[in-house]
């Protein structure tokens, strides 16, 4: 009857809201290198030691309650186990409330092992699957600046690592999160306005408060 479809929608909205709010969490937990030391430092306002940002409270930013893990130089040896990072991410993980987002973004180091990266992802997403785990794609460099690094390495890192988070050994709690725009590792999509994030680097691989605030925008976006 009709007072029977009318409860039942109501339940199936209320479920629906429930599963909304859930999968938006507001924790955010940022595992990463230079370029999340200067975006937690200089654009979110996170301590840090001089050289590397551990926290062990949350901060309340832009409505997210925020930690973060990183080091200039970083790689996933950092972070894995027996690493200088590693008791400091396990730290926040295992406190971290139930579908807490983890915002993994690390490569620009390592373009050459797209598979250790993957691998230590896949480890964390694996050990705590109440957490939903992001690895983000890697943004490019200004080539005239960084002789030693070409975005046809950025590019092919990005799509092995798609491709390895979506396959066979995928984790139900791991995903591949795209901040690009059509695969260009030099332009971002933030606030649905396509931007040349190279325009922000003063220096060709880190930026500016500027690009800071256009690339933390278009990761939360894309949640």
């Amino acid at each position: 009857n009709k007072s029977y479809f009318i409860k039942m929608n109501t339940i199936l909205l209320f479920c629906l809201i429930v599963f909304a709010t859930s999968s938006s969490s507001k924790n955010l937990i940022l595992i990463g290198d230079s370029r999340y030391v200067q975006m937690s430092i200089y654009y979110i306002g996170l301590p840090w030691d001089g050289r590397n940002v551990r926290t062990t409270s949350p901060k309340s930013f832009q409505g997210y309650s925020i930690q973060s893990t990183a080091q200039g130089s970083a790689s996933y040896k950092n972070f894995n186990e027996g690493g200088e990072l590693y008791n400091s991410v396990i730290n926040q993980l295992s406190k971290a409330a139930a579908n807490t987002n983890v915002l993994l973004w690390l490569g620009v180091n390592s373009l050459w092992d797209s598979n250790g990266t993957f691998n230590f992802y896949a480890k964390l997403a694996k050990k705590y699957p109440k957490l939903s785990f992001h690895a983000i794609s890697v943004t490019g460099v200004d080539e005239s600046k960084w002789k030693n690094v070409n975005n046809n390495q950025v590019t092919n890192f990005n799509n092995n690592l798609r491709k390895l988070v979506n396959g066979s050994g995928s984790v139900s709690n791991l995903r591949y999160l795209d901040i690009l725009y059509a695969n260009d590792p030099t332009r971002i999509v933030s606030s649905g306005k396509t931007i040349g994030i190279n325009k922000y680097s003063p220096d060709g691989l880190h930026y500016d408060n500027t690009g800071y605030r256009f690339l933390f925008n278009a990761m939360v976006e894309k949640l």
